[in-house]
């Protein structure tokens, strides 16, 4: 299948980024206390891959929104969650509570999982949904068939192929990459020698995008430097250090390393550490974690390219709010991404990317 890329970016500037930093300070703090262990319930059920058992007692005394996320091991979802419970505190007075139901299954390859996750949402007749898919088609038919029902969904992230959800909010994974391949082969390589691509799967639309614009971004400037491929990590640190050590045997010409999700990174860490290669491999990745951040700082990641996972929630859920007022949203927008370098990381507008995922983040965190 030819891949459907979400074509419109836009830039995202200092103005928004300060607000956005603003509202992720208060993150963590974003749901009610009566909400507070209801969510902390929901955030193990969606640990171990499991639903609410019963039907939102908040409905027809409140909104109640799922949020179904890729999935329940990368910090990146848990910012998306605060992003969207904060947005149900600002907003939820007007609506007698909106509750923010969060779900997820163990692995972002587990299309079924997620399947019944959105299955069980129509069951539940719950407001609206704000999903990540795990896959661009599988989910598409319940996605529709929710939509028939009455329930309002937002894509955030991962492209829905063909783009029947009510709205889609996320980044622009090949212009994002795109920038990040070409700051790499400008600042870090020189043609010669080979690059490798560690990626978390090649069925989401999400990660096929940042391969694309990595590969984009390198080739457009050494056309000829030798790609020796990529890599299927399925976000497992363990084995991405064992596929380094492989490609690094294979390629001893190896440059570069491309990983295109946190968990992904840290296992390429892992792998040049246990190979004694550190400084001789340029490394860059998707996303960020405090590890990440420290490696930075150490010289070890030459550069992160940073999403906005807590406006995907926030904003997110906000558009599904005006969904339920019956007013109309933009169908596709780009949530912004941010490029991180070691000569920027402790500017303002770093700072407040950084603390998309991580609550309240300061720069003497990473040192």
């Amino acid at each position: 299948m030819k891949a459907k890329l979400f074509k419109k970016a836009t830039a995202i500037g200092l103005s928004v980024l300060l607000a956005a930093g603003s509202l992720t300070g208060c993150g963590s703090n974003g749901a009610s206390a009566d909400n507070t262990a209801a969510n902390e319930t929901v955030v193990k059920e969606a640990e171990s891959g499991t639903e609410p058992a019963v039907a939102p007692e908040a409905a027809g005394d409140g909104l109640v929104f799922k949020v179904i996320a890729m999935n329940a091991a990368s910090p990146y979802w848990l910012s998306v969650k605060n992003g969207a419970e904060k947005a149900a505190e600002e907003m939820g007075s007007e609506y007698g509570g909106i509750k923010i139901e969060y779900v997820a299954p163990q692995e972002d390859t587990d299309t079924q999982k997620q399947l019944e996750m959105v299955e069980n949402a129509i069951s539940q007749g719950v407001d609206g949904i704000l999903i990540a898919p795990c896959s661009p088609t599988v989910p598409h038919d319940a996605i529709v068939e929710a939509i028939d029902a009455g329930i309002k969904v937002i894509v955030i992230d991962q492209y829905l192929d063909p783009m029947d959800a009510n709205g889609f909010f996320g980044t622009n994974g090949v212009n994002m990459c795109t920038e990040l391949g070409e700051y790499i082969a400008d600042n870090h390589l020189d043609g010669s020698g080979s690059y490798a691509e560690m990626v978390f799967n090649m069925t989401s639309l999400a990660s096929i995008d940042r391969y694309n614009g990595f590969i984009a971004g390198i080739t457009g400037i050494y056309p000829d430097m030798k790609d020796v491929g990529y890599q299927i990590t399925e976000s497992d640190i363990n084995k991405t250090t064992s596929l380094v050590a492989n490609v690094y045997q294979a390629n001893p010409d190896l440059k570069c390393i491309f990983a295109n999700n946190d968990r992904t990174a840290l296992g390429v860490l892992n792998g040049i550490k246990e190979l004694g290669i550190e400084g001789q491999i340029t490394v860059c990745a998707v996303d960020c974690n405090l590890d990440l951040l420290k490696a930075m700082r150490e010289g070890t990641i030459a550069a992160l390219s940073l999403q906005m996972p807590y406006n995907q929630g926030y904003e997110g859920t906000k558009k599904l709010i005006s969904l339920v007022n019956g007013e109309e949203i933009e169908k596709e927008s780009d949530s912004g991404s941010f490029l991180l370098t070691p000569d920027n990381m402790d500017t303002d507008e770093a700072v407040a990317a950084i603390q998309q995922y991580i609550d309240g983040y300061k720069p003497e965190d990473s040192q």
